[in-house]
């Protein structure tokens, strides 16, 4: 049977073990919010704080978008969340805000001007 695949944003079922030394190492795979699946993984002395280090892990990967889009709405609006994402991520430690505002600003000169009241779905 097919285990059910991991949606962005999602992290999927903590995995914990007990390793030899009495720590604790609990895993867990996430799906970032562009799709990528990444493997997290922490050990501590308490399986608590290991998890909640698993989850850190993950905040840091996510932006929490909520799928604001619809098929009516523009690129100018994608834009508009992405950067919003981006500075999420910058902010959480995931990316840098050299490349934040590289983006921003490819994105504010580029691309709005050219393509950004096309829809998204016509």
């Amino acid at each position: 049977m097919v285990r059910p695949q991991i949606l962005a944003g999602e992290l999927g079922n903590i995995v914990v073990d007990v390793l030899p030394s009495g720590r604790y190492r609990d895993r867990a795979s996430m799906r970032h919010d562009s799709g990528a699946v990444h493997g997290l993984s922490a050990v501590d002395d308490t399986e608590e704080k290991a998890r909640a280090d698993v989850r850190r892990q993950a905040m840091a990967l996510t932006t929490g978008g909520t799928g604001a889009l619809a098929p009516s709405s523009t690129i100018a609006d994608a834009v508009e969340l992405w950067l919003s994402q981006i500075l999420t991520r910058a902010k959480a430690g995931s990316l840098s805000y050299s490349t934040h505002e590289s983006d921003e600003t490819t994105a504010r000169v580029i691309i709005v001007p050219r393509c950004g009241g096309a829809r998204l779905i016509g």
